[in-house]
């Protein structure tokens, strides 16, 4: 792990998921309102993201993107 990292949950709540995207709460609701994150689970009335899912998308919405197979942030995080 890389000094300065916080160890992040399998599942993280809206706050911790926008914070692991590095983006606003409101742009992390506004992500998965389009449909580019995905939907979270409920649990125990808690709703989670898993942290799997947000790094599959990640990885994998692009695979011959520019950035050594990651898509670009244009394409995960398009300008309105």
């Amino acid at each position: 792990m890389k000094a300065g990292l916080p160890d992040w949950p399998g599942y993280l709540r809206r706050q911790k998921a926008a914070a692991y995207l590095d983006v606003s709460t409101t742009k992390f609701d506004e992500l998965v309102s389009h449909g580019i994150m995905p939907a979270p689970i409920l649990r125990a009335g808690v709703k989670l993201w898993s942290r799997a899912q947000i790094d599959l998308v990640m990885h994998d919405s692009d695979p011959d993107g520019a950035e050594g197979g990651l898509p670009s942030c244009d394409d995960v995080f398009p300008q309105a």
